[in-house]
Order: C-alpha cells, then structure tokens, then sequence
C-alpha cells in the first residue's frame, strides 16, 4: 500500500492555523475554505436538447473563516475587544474598506484582500471550546471598462461604479505597495537562480529548476499588478482624480 504523505497542515500547524486580518494577528485556530468558480452562460439551440456552455469569466471567490478557541478568558477577551470591532457590521451607512488577509490557505489561492459580508458567533461547540465563523468575499482591483465608441458613444473610459476617486486612490496606493514588495523579492530570487545556474553541474539542475520557476511566477505577478496600476491610473486620469501623492496616491516605483 502507498504511504500517505502528511499534508501540509500536519508539517507545519502553526503557519497553517493563523490567520492574520485587518493588520491584526487573531487568537485561536483558523480554518478557511476558499471557493472559486467558473461563470457560464448555457444556451440551448432550438429545437435540440443540448445546450453550449460559452464561459463568462469569474466570480469573486467566497472566502469562509472558522476561528476556534479554548474556554480561555484572556483570547476570548482579546477577540472581542481587538479583533471582532475590524469586521462586525455597523448600521453607520459608510464605505467599507477591504481588509488585508494572511494566511496559508489564502496565500495558496493568491488572494490578499477580501470585504466581510457576515459574522456569527461565539458558537459553543460542545467540546469546550467555542467559535466565530466570517463570511467573507475576495477583494479585486476594479477593471477599466472601454466606452463604445462610434456615434453617441464618447470612447474614453469609465468605472463600472459610481464611487469614483476615493476608491482608485485606495487601489492605487495598495498596487504601488504590491509593486514595491513583488520587486523587493524578485531581486533576492533572481540572485539565487544566478547562483543556482552556477551550481547546476552538481545537483542535476534541480535547484536552478526551482528557482526559475519561482522567479517567472513573481515576474507574472509583477505584470499583473502593474497593468492593474495603469489601468487605475488611466481611470483615473479619465476622471478628473489626482493621482499625486498629495491626492492619496503614491509616486510611481
């Protein structure tokens, strides 16, 4: 029989039981699912019982946190005091921010920020110990959406919302950071593929293998953000929004 490798929760707990949201690590043990999926528009042909399934993208992926803890006074007050107060709805009708997310689970399905929809708890699981359960949502950057252009269209660009400046700056700001932090680690990882292609005579080219690969995949995240950048930066300017520092945002890297 093939021996089940222990999976990567069971090597290392403690990376995989933290969770860190909204700039605060929490107590107790976190658990998250991360659920995303395809978008598709079936349309069925007259007169047959099939239908073509034509693929519109993705959703948002839904992000579901369980934390459980112990009958322990001083987690559970520090949950209710420090941390329940960044993500508990309030009845004030403001804008809501999306929170940075850390953690294993998270950082596997790439995603860095999410926006709460619902919280509940504590739950008393009858084993003396007690939960939250957050449902939260996976945060993107807006898109630039191209006007038609032609007679009665305009061209140019719009958001597809109405909160305009405020929100570009925001994303603006968190893409520079992405930037900065992307390229600070692209440069350490490019250097030791330098010293890995040096040292691939002796161990077959596998830790060249390796760190190549880790390479490109920042460099695809490097891309990525920095279209991001300049599609905000292009709504922006489109719009009339400072993209300075002094109007929120941040000079280009």
């Amino acid at each position: 029989m093939t021996e089940i490798l222990a999976a990567p929760w069971t090597l290392q707990s403690d990376v995989w039981d933290t969770l860190t949201l909204g700039g605060k690590e929490w107590p107790g043990i976190a658990s998250i699912v991360v659920t995303r999926a395809n978008k598709w528009d079936e349309k069925k042909a007259k007169g047959t019982n099939q239908a073509e399934r034509v693929y519109q993208g993705t959703d948002p992926a839904s992000v579901k946190i369980t934390l459980r803890f112990w009958n322990d006074a001083e987690q559970y007050q520090t949950l209710l005091s420090e941390c329940l107060p960044i993500v508990e709805p309030e009845d004030e009708k403001k804008r809501k921010e999306p929170l940075d997310i850390s953690h294993a689970v998270t950082q596997a399905r790439k995603i860095g920020r999410v926006t709460i929809d619902s919280v509940s708890g504590p739950d008393d699981n009858g084993d003396q110990t007690w939960s939250f359960s957050i449902d939260a949502t996976e945060y993107r950057a807006p898109t630039v959406v191209k006007g038609p252009t032609g007679k009665g269209g305009g061209g140019g660009t719009r958001k597809p919302n109405t909160d305009a400046c405020a929100g570009w700056r925001i994303d603006h700001a968190y893409l520079l950071g992405e930037i900065r932090r992307i390229e600070g680690e692209l440069a350490v990882a490019r250097a030791g593929r330098a010293v890995a292609e040096q040292v691939q005579a002796w161990d077959g080219g596998s830790s060249y293998a390796k760190t190549n690969a880790y390479v490109q995949d920042l460099e695809r995240k490097l891309l990525e953000n920095t279209s991001n950048r300049d599609a905000v930066v292009q709504a922006m300017e489109a719009n009339g929004c400072d993209v300075s520092p002094s109007g929120g945002g941040a000079s280009e890297p």
